[in-house]
């Protein structure tokens, strides 16, 4: 009998189109815009008393009713049509701000936006400030994420079928908005590679839109055209959206970016663990050699040895994965506009500033640690980056130095206590629990990472 060990995964264009056609529509993120003339406006949104760039600021231009939403770096970009223009700025804990803007040809306008003071609503603080309960343990917590400094956390009702609602809270824990009028059966809070925020449930995602009074939500989509559309995409830089697929079962990924301009796709890198996939070769051709084949030759006469054979075959098959070292898993992210690939394999850190330009290298120091690990997290407000490595006992911080490839320990967390983990604005949060009863409290805890 013949194995097929290798199979690439083709990317076809037209399934790339639908998930630019996807983006660009539905999300509101980016502005498909075409008109005879076209005027293009850039610039950058800062918080008026830190003076620290604002991300997902929504941005309207009131004559053309389009709109996008600033990067992580508070940076827009928008194409309009006319010229003056009248553009609206929006965001939750901030002041609404209008601008008018006399001759479009002039760029990278700096627009500030005043913080607003919110009264506490709906919440219980601890003593400590670094745990949130939900009105003294009558919700539990089921998801959260994290808007800026804001923290979006979906939570239900701690009884048979119950209510599950949002809220938005800033890094105090003071409540900024609350919604309880959310599909049921939600489960789940999905960021997209656009920084749109959806609520899952078993058959549906709907986008969340948050404005400075409210949370609302867009019709839904099928979850699984959903998962398929956007569950490979990574982010966007400039024009191009970035997405990555899985080849040769796994042992290799391609990343490939799309142009938005010419919605042409082009191959970013490709890398394949030839160790480990011809190790997997070596123990399925072990396997066949010593059971399988001889079974087959013995087959008609079905006695006993034939059987013990192909039994023999089927329960060393079903361990072909612990038999062969395991894929070694390359991690990417963006980060201040500038893509980080961790190359483990080849142990070193590739950072691209632009895609048509080689990368600079850094050589991975992985000393006095377990190894890195596939678990990065970005703290674009701190602007740090975290690798999160999972031991037997613990999950274990370390902040990474790009330049000098090293990891730095930072603290570690007890994986008994501590599910969901996630890194922003200085903290490291997970969702704990006081027991492990059926009905259990999940609450949100913190603990401040080191200044090192």
């Amino acid at each position: 009998m013949r194995y097929r060990i290798f199979f690439e995964l083709q990317i076809n264009f037209n399934f790339i189109c639908k998930y630019i056609v996807f983006v660009f529509l539905i999300f509101n993120s980016i502005t498909i815009y075409s008109q005879t003339k076209s005027y293009t406006i850039t610039g950058h949104v800062i918080d008026s008393l830190s003076q620290k760039p604002i991300s997902n600021i929504n941005i309207v231009s009131i004559e053309d009713n389009i709109g996008v939403v600033t990067n992580n770096n508070g940076f827009f970009e928008m194409v309009v049509s006319s010229s003056p223009i009248t553009l609206e700025f929006s965001f939750v804990g901030y002041y609404n701000k209008q601008t008018f803007i006399l001759n479009v040809s002039d760029t990278n306008f700096l627009v500030r936006l005043s913080p607003k003071t919110y009264t506490l609503n709906e919440v219980t603080i601890l003593s400590d400030n670094n745990t949130y309960n939900s009105q003294i343990n009558n919700f539990t917590l089921l998801d959260y994420d994290f808007i800026g400094d804001s923290i979006l956390i979906l939570q239900k009702r701690r009884s048979l079928g119950g209510i599950p609602s949002l809220i938005l809270l800033d890094k105090n824990y003071d409540t900024l908005l609350f919604n309880k009028d959310i599909p049921r059966g939600s489960n789940k809070i999905f960021k997209d590679c656009l920084n749109s925020y959806h609520l899952i449930t078993k058959d549906s995602a709907y986008q969340i839109v948050i404005n400075h009074d409210n949370i609302l939500f867009y019709e839904p989509h099928d979850i699984d055209w959903f998962y398929e559309t956007l569950e490979n995409c990574l982010f966007k830089k400039g024009e191009n959206i970035f997405f990555e697929f899985s080849i040769y079962q796994g042992y290799g990924h391609e990343i490939i970016f799309v142009d938005e301009t010419n919605k042409k796709k082009y191959l970013f890198l490709k890398y394949v663990d030839e160790k480990s996939l011809y190790s997997l070769r070596d123990d399925i051709s072990t396997i066949s050699s010593t059971y399988f084949l001889h079974s087959v030759v013995n087959a008609s006469t079905n006695d006993s040895l034939t059987v013990s054979h192909i039994n023999n075959y089927n329960r060393d098959s079903r361990f072909i994965n612990d038999i062969a070292d395991q894929a070694i898993e390359n991690t990417i992210c963006l980060f201040n506009d500038t893509i980080f690939y961790f190359n483990y394999y080849e142990s070193k850190i590739q950072s691209f500033s632009n895609v048509h330009i080689p990368p600079n290298e850094v050589k991975i120091d992985c000393k006095n640690t377990f190894g890195w690990g596939p678990n990065l997290q970005v703290d674009q407000i701190e602007g740090k980056i975290y690798s999160i490595i999972k031991s037997k006992l613990f999950y274990k911080i370390y902040l990474v130095n790009t330049k000098l490839g090293k990891l730095d320990y930072i603290t570690k967390v007890s994986i008994f206590r501590c599910e969901n983990l996630k890194i922003n604005n200085g903290f490291i949060y997970y969702l704990s629990s006081p027991n492990s009863s059926k009905y259990h409290v999940k609450k949100l805890s913190r603990i401040r990472l080191g200044s090192s």
